[in-house]
C-alpha cells in the first residue's frame, strides 16, 4: 500500500474512533493523568513480553496511586493474541488490584481503552465476565476525547486512542461477523501463533505508522492526539532517539544481541530523520499535534508515559532501577503551548 493510501486508511479508522469515543473533560491545573500503553501481559512464560516491565510498572503504580493520578492504559495492556484471559489475568493479579485501586478511588481515576492485542474486552460480555471480578463494573470504549480546561473555560481538546485504527486487518475484519473472529480466527492464532506484520514488530512499519497518525491530527487542526500501538515513545510529533538509544545501549551488553541491535539501529536512523522532517522551519509553526506514549515492555525493563499534569504535557522514563521519582521526566511542555500550535498548516 503507498505511503498516501495507508495514510487514508488510517485517518478513515481514526475517524470512526473519534466519533465512537466517549467525552470527559479535565482540569489541565487540578487534574493529573499518567498514561501507559502496550504492556502486552502475557502468561509470565519466555514469551511475555511484560515480564522484564512488571517491577518497573509496580513501582511506577505506586508512585501515581499515592500522588492522586488519574491512570489511563491505553490499548494492548493484556496480549490476548497469544493466551487465554484466564490464564493471563492470574499471572499478574496484584498488578491488576493495583490498577482496579484506582477504579475504586474517588472520582474513579482509572480508564482501560481495548486495543487491537485485547480486543476481547471491546465486547461487555467478555469485560463482565473477565474484568468485573477485579474492578467491579466497569466499561472498556475504543477511545476518550477529553476536553481540557483552564479557570472553567476550555482551552483545547486531546484524543486519547490505542491507534491501530484503520489499519489491514481492522479493515479486512471490518465485514466479518464479529461472532468469527471471536470464537474462529483468535483461537487459530492462539493455536499457530499466527500475527500480523505491525508497527510493534516491523520497524519501517512502525515509522509509516507513526507518520499517518501524526498526519491525520495535523490535518484536523483541533485537537492533540495521544497514541501507543507502535512503542515507539513520540513528544511534541517527533520520536524520541534518546529512549531508544537507551534501550540499544542495553541491548549490546546481551550475548546474541547482534539482530535487534541492527534493526534498532535502523529505527533510531528513521526516527532521526523523521525528527528533522517534523521540526518547524525558521518563523514555522511548532505542529506539536502527536504524542506517543511508547510501552510499557522494552526488554531492558524500562518504560515510558506520558503525564498531564500541573498545566503541562510530559514525556516520562521509569527505568529498571530504582530511582528518584522526580527523574522520570524527560521532556516537558506547557499545555497552552501545545494547542496554541494547532491551528491550519
Amino acid at each position: 500500500m503507498s505511503g498516501r493510501a495507508y495514510q487514508a486508511s488510517i485517518a478513515r479508522g481514526l475517524d470512526t474512533a473519534l466519533d465512537r469515543a466517549v467525552r470527559r473533560s479535565w482540569d489541565s491545573r487540578e487534574d493529573r493523568v499518567v498514561v501507559f500503553s502496550d504492556l502486552h501481559r502475557g502468561q509470565g512464560d519466555s514469551a511475555d513480553d511484560f515480564r522484564n516491565c512488571a517491577e518497573t510498572y509496580r513501582r511506577a503504580l505506586a508512585f501515581y496511586l499515592g500522588a492522586g493520578y488519574r491512570l489511563v492504559v491505553l490499548g494492548d495492556a493484556e496480549e490476548l493474541w497469544e493466551g487465554w484471559p484466564r490464564k493471563v489475568l492470574p499471572t499478574y493479579r496484584e498488578i491488576l488490584e493495583t490498577e482496579s485501586r484506582f477504579h475504586t478511588a474517588a472520582g474513579e481515576r482509572f480508564i482501560k481503552i481495548w486495543g487491537n492485542h485485547d480486543d476481547l474486552w471491546q465486547y461487555p460480555n467478555q469485560v463482565a465476565k473477565f474484568l468485573s471480578p477485579i474492578f467491579g463494573k466497569i466499561e472498556v470504549p475504543e477511545g476518550l476525547l477529553v476536553t481540557v480546561t483552564a479557570d472553567g473555560a476550555a482551552i483545547g481538546k486531546i484524543f486519547l486512542v490505542h491507534g491501530h485504527q484503520g489499519t489491514g486487518s481492522s479493515d479486512r475484519w471490518g465485514g466479518i461477523s464479529r461472532h468469527f473472529v471471536r470464537w474462529i480466527w483468535r483461537p487459530i492464532q492462539r493455536l499457530y501463533k499466527v500475527s500480523l506484520n505491525t508497527p510493534a514488530t516491523d520497524f519501517e512499519i512502525r515509522s509509516k505508522h507513526d507518520r499517518a497518525m501524526y498526519e491525520w491530527a495535523a490535518n484536523r487542526n483541533d485537537l492533540v492526539l495521544i497514541a501507543g500501538h507502535t512503542h515507539n515513545p513520540v513528544f511534541v510529533s517527533i520520536p524520541h532517539v534518546a529512549t531508544l538509544e537507551r534501550v540499544q545501549d542495553h541491548l549490546c551488553e546481551k550475548p546474541d544481541h547482534d539482530d535487534a541491535s541492527r534493526h534498532l539501529d535502523r529505527e533510531i536512523g528513521w526516527a532521526r530523520t523523521e525528527a528533522d522532517c517534523r521540526r518547524p522551519s525558521a518563523g514555522g509553526r511548532d505542529r506539536s499535534c502527536y504524542f506517543n506514549s511508547g510501552c510499557c515492555c522494552f526488554s531492558n525493563g524500562d518504560i515510558t508515559g506520558i503525564e498531564l499534569a500541573g498545566g503541562e504535557i510530559r514525556l516520562v522514563l521509569w527505568t529498571a532501577e530504582p530511582m528518584d521519582p522526580s527523574l522520570r521526566i524527560l521532556e516537558r511542555r506547557p499545555l497552552q503551548a501545545v494547542f496554541a500550535g494547532l491551528g491550519p498548516r
